[in-house]
C-alpha cells in the first residue's frame, strides 16, 4: 500500500492524493521505485502502511462494536468473529446475507444464490444495493431505518422464496464466469489483449 503526496510549488502542502492498494507479488515494489524517481511525486516514508493485515488491530474483537451489543445478540445462529473469515465458506453455508454491500461480500453471497439485506454506507455500496433490489434478490435500507423495519425486512427476506429464486437466477447466470478466480480472469484477458 502506498501513500502519495502532491507537491504544490506555489505553496508547499502535504496531502494524500491517492493510495495504491496491492497484493503481494503484483509489482507494487517496482511501481514504488518508479514513482519515487518522478520529481513531482512525493512518496510516503514507508512503502507499506500494513493497515489491513495488522493482527493487533483486529485481535481484540470486532472493531467498533460495543460489548453489550455482542452480548445481547450472540446465540447459536449469530456469532462475532475476532478474525477474518472465509467469505466463500460462509456464503455457501448461510441462508441469507446482511452486509454493507461491499463488492466482495455481495458478489460471493450472490454467486452462492443467497438473498441479501443491505445497509450501504457509501455511494458505491448504494449503487450495488439498488442493483440487487432491481434484480429482486434482496432489500436495501437507508440510514435511519427503524429497528422494527429491519426486523420486518429480515422476516420477509427469510420467508419469501422469490428472493431466493432471484438470487439463484443470478448465481446461474454468472456461474461460468466465477469458476476461475477474478485475478486469473484478469490475467487471461490481459494476455488476450497483448497477443498480436
Amino acid at each position: 500500500m502506498f501513500v502519495f503526496y502532491r507537491i504544490n510549488f506555489m505553496e508547499i502542502e502535504r496531502r494524500i492524493d491517492f493510495i495504491v492498494v496491492g497484493t503481494q507479488k503484483l509489482g507494487t515494489t517496482t511501481l514504488d521505485a518508479y514513482l519515487r524517481q518522478h520529481p513531482n511525486i512525493q512518496m510516503g516514508a514507508n512503502k507499506e502502511i500494513r493497515f489491513f493485515d495488522d493482527e493487533k488491530r483486529y485481535s481484540s474483537g470486532t472493531p467498533n462494536l460495543p460489548a453489550q451489543i455482542k452480548k445481547q445478540y450472540v446465540n447459536s445462529s449469530i456469532t462475532f468473529s475476532t478474525k477474518p473469515l472465509d467469505i466463500k465458506k460462509i456464503a455457501k453455508e448461510c441462508d441469507f446475507g446482511l452486509s454493507h454491500a461491499g463488492h466482495d461480500t455481495l458478489l460471493n453471497l450472490l454467486i452462492f444464490g443467497k438473498p441479501l439485506l443491505l445497509f450501504p454506507t457509501q455511494l458505491e455500496q448504494y449503487v450495488l444495493s439498488k442493483r440487487v433490489e432491481e434484480a429482486g434478490a434482496g432489500f436495501s435500507t437507508i440510514e435511519g431505518t427503524e429497528e422494527n423495519q429491519v426486523a420486518q425486512a429480515i422476516k420477509e427476506l427469510s420467508s419469501n422464496k422469490k428472493f431466493y429464486a432471484a438470487a439463484e437466477q443470478i448465481a446461474k447466470k454468472y456461474a461460468e464466469q466465477f469458476q476461475t478466480s477474478p485475478l486469473s480472469q484478469l490475467l487471461n484477458r490481459c494476455e488476450e489483449l497483448i497477443k498480436p
